[in-house]
């Protein structure tokens, strides 16, 4: 009780000083929901969102709209966002479960909420920096909590080669997912450190980040990391970055206990992880439920459900294995089928659309700096850290992780972000003209 009276305290203050810092106070406190439960209690899981509805009003309190109402949005994305939210109540009406889908619509709703805020509030690179700064700054306290769970042997598991770490979250998977887009943010901010203290910290995160993943023992989260490395590599490529990491990568995960070495020869080893079979039984399942319900779709949060359904229709209780009624196995791990399955192709190909416009507003801004001469930019270290992100959506289910608003939010506000200030501009000199005549 403690600990949220002092959060809502600090969100109170910072409110008035600063509507970015704010919304980079929460957008921790969504990084670190999983500690934040477990110091606080499962009573308190839900302040995160009703933390959310307090910064939506500060936000645009202080903001408000004469300072978005000239920024001229991309009619195209906020089409996207009015057919996915329309998709999600259609598909929650006519879906399997529509009760399960209310509950499942005010989870994506956080996230929708965060992406639009970002979308009308952030304004130049500045702002962006501040809320990668933020969720590092979360990411770090994740790295934290995982070393308190080592040292003090509170990890999850039985023993040496089973114990997983899962600080952010209580999935070890879901825990490396989120810790692996703080190293590129990392990398940029240590390039680009103002003093030699800073740069030294910044790039200490990185194999801290990294020691974090392993510790999770995902094998999702090796490959997102691998994608990581190699796209920082790829932006300006030289022998000594590939050894220097390599080595890193090798050395980190050798002093480590061999829950990792152990989960991934398992993927080629003559003893093959049952998970693996059942994560492809899902798959497999899901597209076929997909195929069975193309145009709307099951409804928010009913995809596991169906798959059950599908898989076992006409079969008793008894027959289902129980690993599909666990929490760990009601979901399709894996975002795409997740999106697909649940909102029917017109709200996956409608989800896709926003991931378009998110990589391609990044995409969009790392050129425009590379011309100034800057060849790792922000805007490429969060393209990274969205990349890998994505990559580790082919193993998780993440529709309704906040995280990956954050990062659709901050791609998509990189172009609207220079229409505005051009746009502020020619304002500025047309009531600067009118003063004058």
């Amino acid at each position: 009780m403690l600990l949220t009276v002092l959060i809502i305290l600090l969100f109170v203050v910072i409110s008035y000083y600063s509507e970015m810092d704010l919304l980079g106070l929460w957008l921790v406190l969504l990084v670190t929901h999983g500690i934040y439960v477990k110091l606080a209690g499962e009573t308190f899981q839900n302040a995160p969102a009703i933390m959310g509805l307090y910064v939506i009003f500060a936000v645009f309190t202080r903001r408000g709209r004469e300072y978005w109402r000239h920024k001229k949005l991309n009619k195209s994305v906020l089409l996207l966002f009015a057919g996915l939210f329309i998709m999600m109540i259609v598909t929650g009406f006519f879906g399997i479960n529509p009760e399960n889908s209310m509950f499942a619509m005010h989870l994506y709703m956080k996230g929708f909420v965060l992406t639009i805020l970002i979308y009308l509030f952030v304004d130049n690179k500045k702002d962006v920096e501040k809320l990668a700064r933020y969720y590092l700054a979360g990411a770090m306290i994740g790295v934290a909590w995982i070393a308190w769970e080592y040292f003090t042997d509170t990890m999850s598991g039985g023993d040496e080669w089973t114990k997983r770490a899962a600080g952010l979250r209580a999935d070890p998977n879901e825990t490396a997912m989120l810790l692996v887009v703080g190293i590129p943010i990392a990398w940029y901010l240590a390039l680009n450190a103002s003093t030699r203290y800073w740069k030294a910290a910044y790039y200490a995160a990185v194999p801290l980040i990294m020691w974090g993943m392993v510790l999770t023992g995902s094998r999702g989260g090796l490959l997102a990391l691998t994608l990581v490395i190699a796209l920082i590599i790829m932006n300006k490529p030289s022998v000594k970055k590939i050894l220097s990491s390599l080595l890193l990568l090798i050395g980190i995960i050798a002093s480590t206990p061999g829950v990792l070495l152990d989960r991934t020869d398992q993927l080629v080893g003559e003893e093959k992880d049952s998970s693996i079979q059942e994560r492809t039984d899902l798959l497999l399942t899901g597209l076929k439920v997909v195929a069975q319900e193309p145009l709307l779709g099951v409804g928010p949060g009913n995809i596991g459900q169906a798959i059950v359904a599908y898989k076992y229709r006409g079969h008793a209780e008894a027959e289902v294995p129980s690993y599909l009624f666990g929490e760990a196995f009601t979901v399709a791990h894996n975002l795409f089928l997740e999106m697909f399955g649940e909102l029917g192709v017109i709200g996956g190909i409608l989800f896709l659309g926003v991931i378009f416009f998110s990589l391609h507003g990044y995409w969009k801004a790392h050129r425009r700096a590379r011309k100034k001469g800057e060849y790792f930019s922000l805007a490429y270290a969060l393209f990274t850290a969205m990349a890998g992100f994505l990559f580790a959506g082919l193993f998780l289910s993440q529709g309704k992780e906040s995280v990956l608003w954050f990062l659709l939010g901050m791609g998509l506000a990189y172009p609207a972000s220079k229409r505005h200030r051009k746009k502020r501009k020619r304002v500025a000199a047309s009531q600067t003209s009118l003063s004058y005549s």
